[in-house]
């Protein structure tokens, strides 16, 4: 089943929002860490780590579907 471009960039869209909340979760991450407070830190570094699943399964199901995945700068 091939995707329809309307959902392909629909998805692609969200695929790109996991991913930059990914990127914002790991640097709270790594603040935290340098800041000697590693609760916080894991906790963060948990957050992005799921929000990066999130995007990966979202570019492996257009991908699954004959789309295109489309990366957007950060």
């Amino acid at each position: 089943m091939i995707i329809k471009s309307k959902m392909e960039k629909a998805l692609n869209k969200q695929a790109n929002v996991e991913l930059n909340a990914f990127y914002t979760y790991l640097s709270m991450s790594v603040y935290f860490e340098s800041s000697f407070m590693p609760g916080c830190a894991h906790w963060f570094k948990v957050q992005s780590d799921e929000e990066f699943k999130h995007a990966m399964k979202l570019n492996a199901y257009i991908l699954s579907r004959g789309g295109k995945v489309f990366l957007t700068a950060i």
